[in-house]
């Protein structure tokens, strides 16, 4: 039996979930996510992360390895992307991305319609894009195995191997990883850059929770020196 989720997407686009998997699709029809659990063959291997955390460039990675992974959508090796956060799909993978690169990413998102209903955000400025980063990763550890930081997947290589049965060979060179167009679309368009202290000048109790999360996650005050580029204007929406 199918069950339709009044949901609307910021393009108008209702949200679908069936006993099989669920999917968006655009006012033209066309998908904009997808997952179909009936087309993967075996265990399947699922990577789930917030949305603008490198989901775009661990695909890349898989399909060098040989497999058939669908971004946002099936394919027969499995899935990735933010949307396997309703799926929970069994022995799925948590990537998580330093909040301070993911929040900055997320200003142009184009789903929010979905994301707030599974989750409640206020708006899309700095406070909402908090909101997802906590809630969202949150929602992610309720069902994700295993867990390792975007940036460090070097260093957790053989181990991801090992989990995906897979023999060793060396971590696939993806020119786009480090850029924007590891899960962007809207190149053209300028990035926001974000410190703690801006974080903490929206919201001080919310900025310490994220903080305090992504300590658990295992970065470290010495890498936030890295990632806190000073903005050259105030965060919107702060």
């Amino acid at each position: 039996m199918r069950i339709e989720i009044p949901v609307i997407t910021r393009c108008g686009a209702p949200v679908k979930i069936s006993e099989d998997g669920a999917y968006v699709k655009n006012r033209r029809g066309e998908p904009v996510w997808e997952y179909k659990g009936c087309e993967v063959t075996g265990k399947g291997i699922y990577v789930a992360a917030c949305a603008r955390s490198g989901t775009i460039y661990m695909t890349r990675v898989l399909e060098k390895l040989g497999y058939k992974i669908g971004h946002e959508k099936t394919d027969v090796d499995g899935s990735v992307g933010y949307h396997l956060a309703i799926i929970k799909p069994d022995n799925c993978f948590h990537q998580v991305r330093h909040p301070l690169k993911q929040i900055a990413s997320m200003f142009d998102h184009q789903a929010w319609g979905f994301m707030n209903h599974v989750i409640e955000c206020h708006g899309r400025g700095l406070l909402g894009c908090m909101q997802y980063w906590l809630k969202w990763n949150e929602l992610l550890e309720e069902f994700c195995v295993w867990r390792y930081r975007l940036e460090d997947l070097s260093d957790v290589w053989p181990e991801f191997l090992e989990r995906i049965d897979h023999p060793f060979e060396s971590l696939p060179d993806i020119k786009e990883r480090n850029s924007r167009e590891t899960n962007n679309s809207c190149l053209c368009k300028k990035l926001t850059t974000f410190t703690w202290e801006q974080l903490s000048a929206c919201n001080r109790e919310l900025a310490r929770k994220v903080y305090d999360k992504h300590l658990q996650y295992g970065y470290s005050p010495a890498r936030d020196r890295e990632e806190s580029i000073q903005s050259s204007g105030q965060p919107q929406g702060a």
